[in-house]
């Protein structure tokens, strides 16, 4: 059985155990509540649900303002509308506001079917929404990285270029993109582009590899470089994504370091 949170918006109790006898028949368990009055479907809406089945006419209260009143909660809720006779013009006006489907009393048997394809949907937003916001918080990572994240063709051309590469290297986006990555590299290291892109059309990643750029203003940098495969949703390895940081103060550190460790030797060796 699958469990459902299910609120019934229904002033005729045999109605609704109409509803819940088909609900039931389809394999469905629901969790379920019954309102018939506009304070009694604000209440309701407080509670955890995962659709809604309502009326379209009742004496006190009306399927078309409940859908209204679940629109201005802000709350992402499947409605489906139930009415003996829905005009073509109810169903449209219906729709348009938010609903997800509408069904007659007289076939109950669409209940399930319509209920099942609900919550398909529901689940399918969830995860789009989900995704997007993942895309969201990775746009906002790359985009304030200091270090320079690139995207690039397994040609080596440039397709992607942050703020950070931008400050690393010198280049605005516009310079940058649809020029080859070569023209970061120092003469002596051109050999080190095609060898590492070969890795990355085979899977492979590299990772911290300590090597020498040139910036827009033709200074030479130290960077370490890490490398990874692109790939699309069919599982091809489409490009090259480049994370590239600036280790030029560290590596002069380190020389300073090792400069004066071996004065320091020989000055011992001497006393």
């Amino acid at each position: 059985m699958l469990r459902l949170q299910l609120l019934i918006v229904e002033d005729n109790p045999d109605d609704a155990d109409l509803l819940l006898r088909e609900l039931r028949r389809a394999g469905f368990d629901p969790e379920w509540s019954r309102v018939e009055t506009e304070p009694g479907f604000l209440a309701a809406l407080q509670n955890p649900l995962e659709i809604i089945l309502s009326d379209y006419s009742m004496p006190h209260f009306s399927g078309l303002r409940a859908l209204e009143l679940l629109r201005a909660s802000g709350r992402e809720i499947p409605f489906i509308l139930i009415s003996g006779t829905v005009g073509e013009d109810v169903a449209v006006q219906a729709m348009r506001g938010g609903a997800t489907d509408y069904l007659l009393k007289d076939r109950p048997a669409r209940l399930a079917s319509a209920v099942k394809r609900a919550l398909a949907e529901r689940q399918l937003r969830a995860e789009r929404y989900q995704a997007e916001a993942a895309q969201a918080r990775l746009a906002a990572i790359v985009t304030s990285s200091d270090d320079a994240i690139i995207g690039k063709t397994l040609e080596g051309i440039i397709t992607s270029w942050n703020g950070g590469a931008e400050r690393v290297f010198g280049y605005t986006p516009a310079e940058a993109v649809g020029q080859p990555m070569l023209m970061l590299f120092p003469p002596d290291r051109v050999d080190e582009e095609p060898a590492m892109l070969a890795r990355v059309a085979r899977g492979e990643s590299v990772r911290h590899f300590e090597t020498v750029r040139v910036r827009k203003d033709g200074a030479c940098i130290d960077v370490s470089v890490t490398l990874s495969p692109l790939i699309d949703h069919d599982g091809h390895i489409v490009g090259a994504s480049k994370i590239a940081r600036d280790i030029t103060e560290r590596k002069r550190a380190e020389e300073e370091l090792r400069q004066s460790t071996e004065s320091l030797r020989a000055s011992e060796e001497r006393t």
